[in-house]
């Protein structure tokens, strides 16, 4: 195997199913990911629920 570094090469791409392995383990990357999302829907979440009230502080000032 190690004679043909192509083969090599071709055995763990078709194992992984990526051309290149970034050392990251499906279970540690679906976990970042669901915290990035929970933390951006819950700055979302904030900044609409306090829009109204930014808009009604700024309005006054505005006219």
């Amino acid at each position: 195997m190690l004679r043909n570094p192509k083969n090599w090469l071709f055995s763990r791409v078709w194992e992984t199913g990526s051309d290149i392995d970034t050392g990251c383990h499906m279970g540690v990357c679906s976990a970042c990911v669901e915290m990035v999302l929970a933390v951006w829907i819950f700055k979302l979440a904030y900044f609409v629920c306090f829009w109204p009230i930014f808009c009604s502080f700024c309005s006054p000032m505005l006219f």
